[in-house]
């Protein structure tokens, strides 16, 4: 489905796709989503004043700079969609819009199936701390800051702040961003969480 239509691109329940943009180049109003423009840039933002996480999108319309946040509920999305769009610079903004999320959603189910399979990411969700004899299974959870590290489930640079879960594969302990995680889980319980 395409991401101006999409279910996840929502935020308070209402579609967030196109963004609402405004000027940054000093001018006064903004330019109708259905104009041209192109993007010229975007940045994720995990903690902004008086902001959630979101996506600072910049385009570019007839040497105009302006500039718009995605925010979406599900939080999750917005570190792939930062990867994601980030081919789209230069591009129009209708082809962010018709973008197949779903094929980009598959695209990464597949990526941490093909890992799995290949034991690159472990097959439980048993934690990388051993359980010492006497310890709560609680305690035994490994959680730390994972910002800047690769994601052992997209390769990416994991972008959030928020601590991160480390798991135990046979060979190493790995972190998953938030999305990549959820997949990962879907794919060793048989749950579907995206």
């Amino acid at each position: 489905m395409e991401l101006r239509h999409h279910r996840l691109i929502v935020h308070g329940g209402r579609p967030a796709w196109p963004p609402a943009f405004g000027g940054r180049d000093g001018r006064e109003g903004s330019f109708a989503p259905h104009q041209p423009g192109e993007l010229a840039g975007l940045r994720y933002f995990d903690e902004a004043p008086d902001l959630p996480p979101h996506l600072s999108i910049t385009v570019r319309h007839q040497g105009r700079m302006q500039t718009g946040e995605l925010v979406l509920d599900d939080v999750a999305l917005l570190p792939f969609l930062a990867v994601e769009l980030l081919r789209f610079v230069n591009r129009p903004l209708a082809e962010i819009g018709s973008m197949d999320l779903d094929a980009a959603l598959e695209t990464a189910r597949q990526r941490i199936l093909d890992r799995l399979k290949a034991g690159a990411l472990p097959r439980t969700m048993a934690t990388a701390a051993p359980l010492a004899p006497g310890r709560a299974p609680a305690s035994a959870m490994q959680m730390g800051d994972a910002q800047g590290r690769h994601c052992a489930g997209c390769d990416q640079a994991i972008l959030t702040r928020r601590r991160r879960t480390f798991y135990g594969s046979h060979a190493r302990s790995v972190v998953l961003d938030e999305l990549c995680e959820r997949i990962w889980e879907e794919a060793i319980t048989g749950r579907r969480r995206v």
